[in-house]
């Protein structure tokens, strides 16, 4: 019974002596730190090192996090990339409104268009305008951008969708490309989606764009409706021959890539990868220095005796990304283009200096 009993204490002191262990130990370094100064200097040196150590590793594992997400949407919002906080901050975009007001008014006073639309938005901070916002124009090819979204909204709730296949027998009934034309598909090839959207977008092929459509009205008609309804373009869609497009409707469709509001992460990324590959050099290209990333989508036609031309996007300007929108009607394409690089190349400028001394300077046709 003695036996035992000692044996129960035995056990039941085992964290007993290890707190007496403990003390002992803190006693004797308090001891060795009080005769040894030197002693004391080292620990903390050693703690220090070691705190340190430990934040710059937690450092470089964050950085290598941000590095990740960056890179696998570096088109997107880069506040959104890595669930980052947004920034504060207003710039101030009056003297710009002034600038390119008054180049609009000039081009129209000397005949280079009949009318001019732009639309400006800072992506980063949220300042925008519209000059001539109301105007109504022809959407021509920029209808193509709506049906890559609606495809991608589709590919968010059944992936597989971007692999499947079709082709076509029969003569499309379409308008010759504007651009690349050896790139338009050819009768009897079947093709996936995936091939088709990046023929759509980034050669503008006319051929890849009724066949998707003619494949969307197979679908379940709820969805490319509730698409086109949601993104405000309904109309535009609906009515491919009137002039039902306008310019603050189709420039919300790129904040929408950017900010990831309608898609998926990975399909904003895909539809803004496709939209910077698009092989029109024109227009807002032409504004910007050469490696300035643009993802953007133009369109051109021919109504009645005046063409319209259009191109809108978002630059992807080292201090602020923007979306930039310019819409106009004349009889010259070649002045058109001159005008909206012209239009392009003085936002840029003014994102980059932000002064009103610059924006004052004479228009020069």
């Amino acid at each position: 019974m003695t036996v035992r009993q000692g044996t129960r204490q035995k056990n039941g002191n085992k964290g007993d002596l290890w707190t007496r262990q403990s003390e002992a130990h803190t006693l004797a370094t308090v001891r060795l730190m009080r005769k040894f100064p030197s002693a004391r200097v080292f620990l903390s040196h050693v703690l220090a090192f070691s705190f340190g150590a430990l934040i710059l590793l937690g450092l470089l594992n964050v950085n290598a996090w941000n590095t990740t997400c960056s890179r696998d949407f570096d088109l997107l919002n880069p506040e959104l990339q890595c669930d980052k906080g947004f920034k504060e901050g207003v710039w101030d975009y009056e003297p710009l409104r002034d600038a390119l007001t008054a180049k609009k008014l000039a081009y129209k006073a000397a005949g280079t268009v009949s009318h001019l639309s732009i639309y400006f938005r800072d992506l980063n901070n949220g300042p925008r305008f519209g000059i001539g916002e109301y105007d109504k124009f022809h959407p021509a090819s920029l209808r193509k951008l709506p049906v890559l979204i609606a495809y991608l909204h589709m590919a968010d709730l059944n992936p597989a969708i971007l692999d499947q296949t079709t082709s076509f027998s029969e003569a499309l009934k379409t308008s010759p490309n504007i651009e690349e034309s050896e790139q338009t598909i050819k009768p009897n090839t079947p093709y996936t989606v995936r091939e088709l959207l990046t023929k759509m977008i980034v050669y503008s092929d006319n051929s890849s764009f009724t066949l998707l459509v003619n494949e969307l009205n197979t679908s379940p008609p709820v969805l490319p409706y509730s698409t086109f309804r949601d993104l405000d373009i309904l109309r535009m869609m609906l009515d491919p021959n009137g002039d039902y497009v306008s310019i603050q409707n189709y420039a919300n469709l790129f904040p929408v890539l950017y900010n990831t509001g309608y898609l998926s992460k990975e399909m904003s990324q895909y539809a803004l990868e496709l939209l910077s590959q698009v092989t029109y050099k024109e227009g807002l290209v032409a504004g910007v220095p050469p490696d300035t990333r643009v993802a953007h989508k133009f369109g051109q036609r021919y109504v009645g005796k005046e063409t319209e031309l259009h191109d809108c996007g978002i630059v992807y300007h080292p201090e602020a990304a923007y979306v930039l929108c310019v819409m106009t009607s004349g009889r010259n394409f070649d002045r058109q283009k001159s005008v909206i690089a012209d239009v392009s190349r003085t936002v840029y400028d003014a994102v980059t200096s932000v002064s009103k001394d610059e924006l004052d300077r004479p228009t020069s046709l």
